[in-house]
């Protein structure tokens, strides 16, 4: 394991919207009862901050505000009456859940799978493939993988066809190159790429920074694509969508300037 995935699993474990909220909140709290004047009036100061970020989070969807774009950036293609081949990415299956519960079980990104088993029927000629090993830090830790349990999944929606599992990758950057890796030059031929809206800019950057002929094929939304909502109380569900959206444009930025996507924004090609 990598040092660099440990410091951004680390990393967004502290400065996660949620995570942050929490540090800020407790050491609001804990400074509040020091001693020294300076400190208590910083720690109150800190409370206020935590108290009023809390507040425009339960009341601004901020987190859809920021989807949207990714959501927006590509549409549903037309696809060619053939394609050589569909790829979809893990991330869709919670591997522990499946473990101890003895059934395949998904997470919000469901419709990854579903989209992926509806292609695979209206393209009975393509090669399918699943791109996803484990996001978790500890190796060996459970004895499944994204794969395993995307096979179960599949196998209950009806699939009966066969499909190259590609079971070693931790991230996006990984799905890529170790997918690659079993494909050799077949990645240049062109491959319908599946996964969640608000990843697919992000997908697609280090897909075609590999090689990959891809057409993006957005799978799940979790925003209407309009910014008319301006008032949205509901904490959880804001709270969970700023969570998502901030880890997705974060990962932009460390895939762009570590040199994985050849662009920011990876967006259509317009002619």
């Amino acid at each position: 394991m990598s040092g660099l995935y440990v410091f951004s699993k680390v990393f967004w474990l502290l400065f996660s919207p949620p995570s942050l909220l929490v540090i800020l909140l407790a050491a609001g709290l804990v400074l509040g009862f020091c001693k020294p004047e300076g400190l208590r009036r910083f720690g109150r100061r800190l409370l206020g901050l935590s108290a009023a970020a809390l507040v425009a989070i339960s009341a601004l969807p901020m987190g859809e505000w920021l989807l949207t774009p990714l959501e927006n950036r590509f549409p549903v293609p037309d696809l060619p009456q053939k394609v050589y081949g569909i790829v979809v990415l893990g991330g869709t299956e919670n591997e522990a859940v499946a473990f101890h519960r003895g059934q395949p079980s998904i997470n919000y990104a469901g419709e990854r799978l579903i989209q992926f088993t509806k292609l695979a029927r209206e393209h009975p000629e393509a090669k399918l493939v699943f791109a996803g090993g484990t996001g978790r830090m500890k190796e060996g830790d459970l004895p499944v993988t994204e794969s395993v349990v995307a096979k179960g999944l599949l196998q209950a929606m009806g699939m009966n066809r066969k499909v190259v599992y590609e079971s070693t990758s931790k991230n996006t950057f990984q799905n890529a190159a170790n997918a690659a890796k079993l494909l050799g030059d077949e990645i240049r031929q062109p491959w319908v790429l599946v996964t969640s809206a608000f990843h697919l800019s992000r997908a697609v950057g280090v897909f075609e920074q590999q090689g990959w002929n891809v057409i993006p094929y957005p799978a799940g939304y979790f925003t209407t694509g309009t910014y008319d909502t301006l008032i949205k109380f509901d904490v959880t569900r804001n709270l969970g969508q700023l969570h998502m959206a901030v880890h997705e444009w974060l990962g932009h930025i460390a895939y762009y300037l570590m040199g994985r996507m050849d662009s920011f924004f990876p967006g259509p090609v317009r002619e």
